[in-house]
């Protein structure tokens, strides 16, 4: 039986991740990947105002993308796989993708950005969360939405561990068919 390689490097990750890229989106394209996406869709669509900025953290093929492609507005999208930059460049050529690191954004100017995406478990691969949420922080601006999606209920108290976030419930509801 093959060993478990736990990622503890970005170099792991980024590896990982390149040698995914030309089969990631087959991946998830069955129905509770799908539905789930419906969901982060009506989420998306209430907090990205048309024209406003956003950035994606560990944008890989560009699905946040994808799910605001109804949405008009100025999209960075970010990863550390250029594999997967590749394939979001060849899908939205419109757009502007940065191959780096979600924790270290110096090219990302203080306070510039509108909202700040992260989806489908981003967090687990980055190394130093709170390098990343103060670098997310740092770029948001005042006022401006901050969406991380994480995989458990747990994960969002380590990830936010010793710090004071007011973290703001989302009102949506999902609606059934019929009457």
């Amino acid at each position: 039986m093959g060993e478990i390689k736990l990622m503890n490097n970005l170099e792991d990750t980024e590896r990982y991740y390149d040698n995914l890229a030309n089969n990631y989106d087959y991946f998830y394209n069955d129905n509770i990947s799908l539905a789930e996406d419906e969901i982060i869709k009506d989420i998306i669509s209430k907090l990205v105002i048309p024209f406003s900025s956003v950035l994606d953290c560990g944008c890989g093929t560009g699905l946040a993308r994808y799910l605001m492609k109804d949405i008009p507005c100025q999209y960075t999208g970010i990863d550390i796989s250029k594999n997967m930059l590749e394939i979001a460049k060849n899908k939205y050529p419109e757009c502007h993708f940065i191959h780096g690191d979600c924790s270290k954004m110096p090219y990302i100017k203080d306070n510039s950005v509108d909202n700040i995406i992260s989806l489908n478990g981003v967090f687990s691969h980055i190394i130093n969360y709170n390098d990343a949420i103060q670098e997310m922080w740092r770029t948001l601006k005042p006022g401006g939405n901050l969406f991380i999606m994480v995989y458990s209920r747990f994960a969002i108290k380590r990830l936010l561990s010793g710090k004071s976030f007011n973290i703001y419930p989302i009102d949506f509801k999902l609606q059934r068919g019929g009457k």
